[in-house]
């Protein structure tokens, strides 16, 4: 597992990127329906992560699935940092004048 971190660096920091922007652009899950599906998901991770821990699948296709164990990581992370910024909302305006210019 440490070879396919060295090699899958790259990989992890665009699975990273790519869940900061999904995070952002979709944000929590609002409705009943979504924390279904993110249980639903979260459950598919962790037997994922047991089959690639375990090394149940072997040879190639145990490589595939160690790979997408190793990557889920820092795309869940980053889903959960998009959200957690979309969550603290736009930065507050400049207070503006009377005659609509902005102060400063």
């Amino acid at each position: 597992m440490t070879l396919l971190v060295a090699q899958l660096w790259p990989a992890a920091l665009a699975a990273l990127l790519l869940g900061l922007a999904v995070g952002w652009w979709f944000g929590w899950p609002g409705d009943r329906a979504a924390h279904a599906a993110a249980v639903l998901i979260a459950a598919g991770a962790r037997n994922l992560a047991a089959g690639a821990g375990g090394a149940i699948v072997p040879g190639e296709p145990g490589l595939w699935v160690e790979t997408a164990a190793l990557l889920l990581v820092p795309y869940a992370i980053g889903c959960v940092a998009g959200a957690a910024l979309l969550r603290r909302g736009p930065a507050p305006e400049a207070p503006r004048r009377p005659d609509g210019a902005a102060k400063g």
